[in-house]
């Protein structure tokens, strides 16, 4: 498993987190955002890259709003970085597409099909949406640059 990836997620996810300090109190997994919190630490601490039915667990009815917008489209880059080409291999109770359902779910209101590739789910949503699929691909072209610059 890549520790890497575990710290840049959890680093995005932080940033997207309103924290008690505006919700109250933490919700957990009760809440999008905790839910993410929950599986990216589940999964470092197991060394694993998945967690059983953990799609079917993303608390879809929470809908607390308010998030910065570019935030959320940035941890949706970063899953999309991490998810290179997992056509064959994919599946939703993995850690990028819980986190990235989660991430949709903030955003458009619901989960996005994942083709396989960070470029067709790309030009999909671009399809769908120009504006934010623009700003996603603008984004997620800074985490490949920025990745770039950290590797070499």
């Amino acid at each position: 498993m890549n520790t890497m990836m575990f710290s840049d997620l959890q680093q995005d996810i932080n940033k997207v987190c309103h924290t008690p300090a505006v919700c109250g109190s933490c919700a957990g997994k009760d809440c999008l955002v905790g839910y993410s919190k929950y599986a990216i630490a589940d999964c470092k601490k197991r060394e694993s890259s998945w967690l059983a039915d953990g799609n079917k667990n993303i608390p879809s009815i929470d809908m607390r709003g308010g998030y910065d917008e570019d935030d959320v489209l940035n941890a949706i880059a970063e899953t999309l970085y991490y998810c290179h080409s997992c056509k064959t291999d994919h599946t939703d109770d993995c850690l990028l597409a819980i986190t990235r359902h989660a991430m949709e779910i903030i955003e458009t209101g619901e989960m996005r099909d994942y083709p396989g590739t960070p470029l067709e789910y790309l030009v999909n949503l671009e399809r769908d949406d120009k504006v934010k699929g623009s700003a996603l691909h603008e984004l997620y072209n800074n985490v490949k640059a920025k990745q770039a610059d950290e590797m070499g």
